[in-house]
């Protein structure tokens, strides 16, 4: 198994940019060291260039860019017009993208989008503009900031951002990398990072090619204006192609010679297999693979009339859209557990800051309404000495509480991306279908009984509260036999083999609150990151919610901080080599 590259990286930008946003790029570059460096833990060191904050007074300061970049193990381009102005900017992109060939990847150039650049074509007649160039940065995955850039730094939507990009950068510093075959078919050793006192792989000549045709590997370089030219084993220099690919050599008649033998081509590896359920630690969540698939997304105007939806809340789901799923991840097979949070705490040595919970139960005067306790709490939530309290889904607990704990889980199992779902994955994996050729029905099971898959307001809550179960509507026209929360996984799982992902407690989710999806990420499976952070989105109902509440596509929202006996929480997570 490959070394993980070392974590340094180059942060590519015009300080006319940096100056016009008053030194936010500056700023933005240091939390992204910081919140690197806190997800890679105490060491290695992680070092992110940046021109003037790091060249030495003295020193030539062209070498020590270019040293800088053949050392970097990723590139972060701030794209915006002045950047496709600039020469330096283009070298330092080209120059990257030779030493990224040297690693033998294609995967560590994170665009950052600071200012909008999509109207954008280039050439332009007397500028350093290259149409390649913009290609090239257009056909990475980049990161849209362009929402962010007037926010304070220290804003919890900045934060979140940075975090994004820094968890993508650490993915690909320790992603294996299949091995490169040398210019006579010898494996060639990879770079551990090509920083000082490491050596550079070997590149095959861009012009030897040991497959018949074309080389397909020159003509890609010629597409985008850049070969790397090799002296004493390191990156020399960035030669920009504009002649077009050398024609063929002339063919010299030689003596007749037996024809050589074929020589077998390697397979590509496989695919790497991913277990259908993982256990990543003894205390953590058992994950279940969701594959990737499309679906519909919300709920149509005829599903909340049908639902009896109150007018005041309908639209929130709206208006409906084709989501494409692109990549399976895990998601937790049951919400978290008491007894799940419960090691999470001890390891801790601390409690969740702040106390206090709102609590569903009767008043003075036998009236059920929602009252502040401050004398529960998620280890103590006020339901009694109920059965299986630790396999209970953990409740009176806040979204930070949850935060808190999956920044635990990717500690505690070396760096997995556990995270919050975003609300996009989480209706996916809660619907359960994978092509938009499936109906997208409002509840996984369909016509089938509630009480069979789910712990939600029926005729046991009816009889805990005084309400009438023949109110259909009101109440579920069935009986579940939990009048209030229900030990995780009692119920039938949906069709991915997840349970409880409707009913029996509230879920927090990553994205900050929009009341319509309008204006939503373009990227399909994105957490939303602007609107009303100090607020998030919840999903999936509860043990207390009627049939209108406990859908796919309904959506709640409650400050960051609160805290409910309805409210608990689920992980996910990204793929990682296994």
């Amino acid at each position: 198994m490959a070394e993980p590259l070392v974590p340094t990286g180059f942060w590519s930008y015009t300080r006319d940019d940096d100056t016009h946003a008053d030194k936010r790029l500056s700023q933005l570059r240091a939390m992204l060291a910081d919140e690197l460096q806190g997800q890679i833990g105490g060491s290695p060191k992680v070092r992110v260039f940046q021109d003037f904050s790091m060249i030495p007074l003295g020193s030539t300061w062209e070498r020590e860019i270019n040293d800088a970049l053949d050392q970097s193990s990723f590139l972060i381009p701030i794209v915006t017009p002045r950047f496709l102005h600039s020469e330096w900017c283009r070298k330092e992109l080209l120059r990257f993208l030779a030493r990224e060939r040297a690693l033998g990847r294609d995967d560590l150039i994170f665009p950052v989008r600071y200012i909008d650049t999509r109207h954008i074509s280039a050439p332009w007649d007397g500028s350093a503009d290259d149409a390649e160039v913009l290609a090239l940065l257009r056909s990475r995955q980049e990161i849209d900031f362009t929402a962010l850039r007037f926010d304070d730094p220290k804003s919890k939507p900045v934060a979140l951002k940075i975090e994004e990009l820094a968890t993508s950068i650490r993915l690909a510093l320790r992603r294996e990398v299949p091995r490169r075959r040398g210019a006579r078919g010898a494996t060639a050793p990879e770079s551990a990072a090509g920083g000082a006192g490491t050596s550079t792989p070997r590149i095959p000549d861009p012009g030897v090619s040991d497959r018949k045709g074309p080389d397909k590997s020159r003509a890609w370089l010629a597409g985008i204006g850049v070969v790397a030219v090799l002296g004493a084993g390191t990156i020399g220099a960035v030669a920009l192609l504009k002649q077009g690919p050398a024609p063929p050599p002339a063919t010299v008649k030689q003596a007749s010679q037996p024809s050589p033998a074929p020589v077998a081509q390697a397979k590509p590896p496989p695919p790497p297999a991913y277990p259908a359920e993982t256990k990543d630690c003894d205390v953590c969540p058992v994950m279940v693979l969701v594959p990737p698939g499309r679906f519909t997304m919300g709920a149509t105007k005829e599903e909340e009339e049908a639902e009896n939806v109150p007018e005041a809340l309908r639209g929130l789901s709206s208006p409906t859209r084709p989501v494409t799923i692109r990549q399976s991840f895990y998601m937790g097979q049951y919400p978290v557990t008491r007894g799940e949070f419960a090691a999470f705490v001890r390891e801790k040595g601390a409690r969740p800051s702040g106390y206090g919970c709102v609590s569903f139960e009767q008043d003075k005067d036998k009236k059920w309404s929602m009252t502040v306790r401050a004398d529960i709490s998620w280890d103590n939530p006020g339901f009694g000495s109920l059965p299986d309290q630790d396999r209970q889904p953990v409740v009176c607990v806040s979204h930070d509480d949850a935060q808190d704990y999956v920044a635990w889980l990717r500690r505690k199992t070396g760096g997995l991306d556990y995270l919050l779902p975003s609300e996009t994955r989480w209706e996916y994996a809660a619907r359960a279908v994978r092509s938009l050729d499936e109906p997208s029905l409002p509840r996984y099971w369909g016509a089938a009984s509630a009480c069979e898959h789910a712990n939600v307001a029926d005729a046991a809550f009816a009889r805990m509260t005084g309400g009438t179960a023949g109110d259909s509507g009101r109440f579920f026209q069935c009986d579940d036999r939990f009048p209030s929360i229900a030990p995780a996984g009692r119920f039938k799982p949906n069709g991915f083999g997840l349970h409880d992902m409707l009913g029996n407690v509230w879920q927090w989710t990553r994205d900050c609150w929009n009341d319509s999806y309008r204006g939503s990420p373009p990227q399909d499976d994105a957490p939303w990151t602007t609107g009303d952070c100090g607020g998030q989105s919840l999903r999936g109902g509860s043990w207390g919610n009627y049939p209108s509440v406990v859908r796919a596509a309904y959506r709640n929202q409650t400050d960051s901080g609160d805290r409910n006996t309805l409210t608990g929480f689920r992980v996910a997570r990204t793929l990682s080599p296994p």
